[in-house]
């Protein structure tokens, strides 16, 4: 009868040894598990700062890119524009006012 005492209790202090160096191991488990969340959570904000900025320096590249080809095509419509005045001036000066050249008619017919 005391061997079997001695054995329960033996067995009892195993298991209370046991469970508390699992506690210790679970405790210890939870603690890593919480650095690498909070590690995770710190890195997808890095990496959403990053490209937001890098969205921003996209959207302002592509502003100036746009502002520049506005202008290209501004200066382009310019330079259209004096080139058909000369033209349309060279052709007055050429056909002359009424449309005769040398005496004889060379605009369309008005009807």
């Amino acid at each position: 009868m005391k061997v079997e005492n001695m054995l329960k209790i033996k067995e009892e202090f195993d298991y209370k040894s046991l469970s508390r160096r699992l506690e210790t191991q679970l405790d210890k488990l939870i603690a890593e598990n919480e650095r690498q969340q909070k590690a995770f959570e710190d890195e997808i904000e890095r990496l959403t700062l990053e490209a937001q900025s890098h969205v921003s320096e996209a959207e302002r590249n592509f502003v100036d890119a746009l502002e520049r080809e506005g202008m290209k095509c501004q200066m382009d419509y310019m330079e259209s524009i004096k080139m058909l005045e000369e033209k349309w001036e060279l052709n007055h000066i050429k056909h002359g006012k009424n449309g005769f050249i040398d005496g004889t008619y060379s605009g369309e017919v008005v009807q």
